[in-house]
Formats: C-alpha cells, structure tokens, sequence
C-alpha cells in the first residue's frame, strides 16, 4: 500500500483495502499468481484476481514485480528487511483476471485467467500463454469448458508450448460449487469424501 501511495496512488491499493472492501470486486485487492521473472531467482512476479487496471469492465489484469522475493526468503521474520517493487505489468487477457500464473524451465508462461468475481463457472475462462516480457502480450491458447461446477485455478506445470502435441493440466477450486444442486456449497458439506474437483488435461497445439 505504502509503494503505490508514494507512486500517485495509481493502482488504488489503499481504496482496495478499506475496511469493509470486499477483496473480490474490481476495484478490489487480490492476490492469486506467483511466479518468478524470465531467468531470475530474485525478482517474481505477484499475479492479480483485483484490480483490474483500469477498474472497469474490459480493463487489464495486473502483475507487480517483487525485486527482492530472494532477500524476504531468507529474512524470515526480520522486520528490517522490505519487499521493493518494479513497475506494475499490465496485461491484455480479455478483460479477464490473473488466477494462475506458471513459467517452465524454457520461460515459457501459462496463464489462468478468470474473472475477479467468478468463484465457479459463471463467467469465461481461458489459457494464456505468455513470454515473461513486460510490454509483451499474451497469446490466447484457448477457452476453458464451462459446463461443469468449479472455477479453473492451477496450472499444475507448463509443458514445452512449442512442442507438438503439448498438454497443459489444469485443476479447479469446486469449494462454492454446488455440486449436487441441493443448495449447500462445496467447502461446507458435511463429510470430506464429497467435496472434489476436476483435473483436466489440454491439448495446446491442437
């Protein structure tokens, strides 16, 4: 919050965190993505559910570059030791949101992406690929079904994207899923076999 007030506020971290703000709104603060930059072990990249940028439908999804993540690590607990950040990253995803954020051992990124409000299948999602490159845009790769209860979350690792035949598997959170329609959502069943989620296999170069 400090970082972006001394930066004109451009963000609008501090209105994201009022009391009472409800971290799930546009304008919102949310963090869901963490993933290191292209070639770094000391700069990662924080991927945002919200805010958009700006906060208005078909607005930019956001990532803040964490330039010391490697000092915090080793911190700990020291209180002597702040994160410093890079210039804010904006990015095209359709006006959609950062849920997952992945990069392989080539660079190569696969993004999440949902709507900040979307907690199941009520709104759009699709997989993003990516360069690591601010001022770079991503690519879409495809739409993710939504047929099914649960919102798509995790990218459980990012194959080689410009191999043939390249599958991306990718998990849903079911927990306010009502999975079996009778109005209780999943998080709060009652015995822990019924709660569950869906792990799905995608091709990317159809």
């Amino acid at each position: 919050m400090d970082w972006d007030k001394a930066n004109g506020d451009r963000l609008g971290f501090a209105k994201g965190t009022e009391d009472g703000q409800v971290p799930k709104q546009i304008d919102g603060f949310n963090v869901e993505g963490l993933e290191f930059a292209p070639g770094s072990g000391s700069t990662a990249y924080l991927g945002f559910r919200a805010p958009l940028v700006p906060p208005a439908d078909g607005g930019k999804a956001l990532l803040v570059p964490v330039t010391n993540a490697d000092e915090l690590a080793r911190s700990g607990s020291d209180k002597d030791t702040h994160a410093t950040f890079g210039d804010p990253i904006t990015l095209d995803l359709g006006g959609l949101s950062v849920r997952d954020i992945r990069r392989n051992g080539k660079g190569q990124y696969l993004i999440v992406a949902g709507s900040w409000a979307a907690e199941d299948n009520s709104a759009p999602y699709a997989l993003y690929s990516w360069d690591g490159v601010a001022g770079h845009q991503p690519v879409k790769r495809l739409d993710l079904p939504t047929a099914d209860p649960g919102g798509w979350e995790i990218v459980v690792d990012v194959p080689d994207l410009t191999a043939p035949g390249a599958r991306a598997q990718v998990i849903t959170d079911s927990g306010s899923a009502d999975l079996y329609g009778d109005g209780t959502e999943a998080k709060d069943l009652e015995h822990e076999e019924w709660k569950k989620s869906r792990s799905v296999s995608f091709p990317l170069n159809p």
